[in-house]
């Protein structure tokens, strides 16, 4: 770590307070010396500044098994199910995982936490800090720095710095905690998709397309890990191979682009050619949820 925050103790870097820190620059703080102790915030207090409670997610993983039941009731009945609503339970099923996963998680929690430092910041401790500063979502994706300035909020980061504690594999290679859920996700989201396998469709050009690219999005993101590892283990002494996987690398993502969006329109072209008994409704409409 020390290499890549050296080169910013030579730079000018402004702080101005108060601004906001995450955990990994909670402990550096602490590790420097800047502040003498932890906060004296007890997990009652986190809870109670949490603006969205057990009740309500509750409510949205109930909303998502409602719409389980749904499905495997016009299952039972042979009953046509469209394409949208397979779509529909796929982001449902990823949402209700995140949700499980983060069911105790505080949520827009407006009030801070004030802590006061025993010292000024020093220009090593400064670029500690903004190197564990990511710089947002859209900044990092769209190829620019991913160091920021500090700053009173935390944004919404492209990757949180405390999930990127992993799998290190060979050839220097690690996998990050986020990287294993994102894998997964990928392949449980395509999975879910590979219930209108035998869906009627409006051609049968369609039909096999959708099955091509329910297949390809399921297999692509474990597939693109695979050759990062290898584009991490012949890169060295090996440039022209390690060119070639990363141009295949591109191509698999744009591939991956293109089958996202045809998955998704072709769910909203299927609905203009639903069979009549799609809209035949079943007991489970009686189960109370949000319409």
């Amino acid at each position: 770590m020390e290499e890549k925050w050296t080169r910013f103790v030579s730079d000018n870097i402004e702080v101005k307070y108060p601004f906001a820190v995450n955990s990994a620059q909670l402990c550096i703080l602490l590790a420097e010396g800047v502040i003498d102790r932890l906060p004296p915030i007890t997990e009652d207090e986190i809870n109670d500044r949490s603006k969205e409670d057990l009740a309500v997610k509750l409510l949205a993983l109930l909303q998502v098994l409602q719409l389980v039941v749904q499905l495997l009731t016009r299952r039972h009945y042979d009953l046509p199910t469209s394409q949208l609503e397979i779509a529909v339970l796929s982001f449902a099923t990823c949402t209700a995982i995140t949700y499980m996963f983060w069911l105790r998680k505080p949520k827009d929690i407006k009030i801070p936490t004030d802590l006061f430092a025993a010292r000024e910041l020093d220009a090593a401790v400064k670029g500690q800090l903004v190197w564990l500063n990511d710089g947002g979502f859209f900044k990092n994706n769209m190829g620019t720095s991913a160091y920021a300035s500090l700053k009173p909020t935390i944004p919404s980061d492209a990757y949180s710095v405390e999930a990127d504690l992993g799998i290190r594999l060979d050839a220097g290679m690690q996998m990050a905690s986020e990287d294993v859920g994102f894998a997964l996700g990928g392949v449980i989201f395509g999975a879910c998709h590979c219930i209108a396998w035998d869906f009627p469709f409006p051609t049968p050009i369609e039909q096999k397309l959708w099955r091509a690219s329910i297949l390809f999005t399921t297999v692509v993101i474990p597939a693109h890990y695979l050759l990062a590892w290898l584009l991490s283990w012949v890169s060295k002494g090996k440039p022209k191979v390690s060119r070639v996987l990363f141009k295949v690398v591109m191509v698999l993502w744009v591939l991956y682009a293109l089958s996202r969006v045809f998955i998704l329109a072709e769910a909203l072209r299927s609905l203009f050619y639903l069979p009549s008994d799609t809209f035949v409704s079943t007991w489970s409409s009686v189960i109370p949820h949000i319409g």
